[in-house]
Formats: structure tokens, sequence, C-alpha cells
């Protein structure tokens, strides 16, 4: 599972990761194991450029096709996008470059 985060400075976004940690909790990960991937959208391009569809989501898209060619346990078919704010428009820019 990918989890953008929404717009706001660094500090704030790295409280917004928490967002992701939820999918990790042992009551959660027991019954649905996998890997979570929360990338920070770092500055300038997080808070005042061009979020997700720039440097930091291309850096996101390449690492996600990494990680597809060097873990095997990776279901290709099975690769979940979450976002919200920001976040949300980095979704539809990663599903429109990434179907």
């Amino acid at each position: 599972m990918i989890s953008l985060h929404g717009k706001s400075d660094n500090n704030e976004n790295r409280k917004q990761i928490g967002f992701a940690r939820k999918f990790a909790e042992a009551s959660n990960y027991k019954d649905r194991p996998g890997l979570i991937l929360a990338p920070l959208c770092y500055q300038p391009h997080g808070g005042t450029g061009g979020g997700w569809d720039d440097a930091p989501g291309e850096e996101t898209l390449s690492l996600v096709k990494d990680l597809l060619k060097k873990l095997p346990i990776i279901d290709e078919k099975r690769v979940y996008l979450i976002g919200y704010s920001m976040g949300g428009f980095g979704t539809w820019h990663f599903l429109k470059e990434e179907p």
C-alpha cells in the first residue's frame, strides 16, 4: 500500500504519515499482512510546489518499480494507493502515469 500525505510543511507531513500507521497496527496486520510505503513530499514540492506530480512523485514511482523487481513477495495486482488532500491529487496523478 502506498499512502500519500496532504499538503503542509515538512514537520506537519511527518505527523500525517501516522495515517498510514493505522494499516500496520497488529490487529490489522495479523489478518492483512503487507508492506506500507509512506513517502515524504519534501520541500519545496509539498508546501508550495507541484506536490506529488513533481520530483517526489517521480521518485516514489521509481521506488515502487524497484521494489516490485526486488521483492517478488509483492503481488503487482495488489498494489493499493491512497491519499488525501494533496495526496488525493497525487493518487490521480499516479493512476494516470501508471494505471
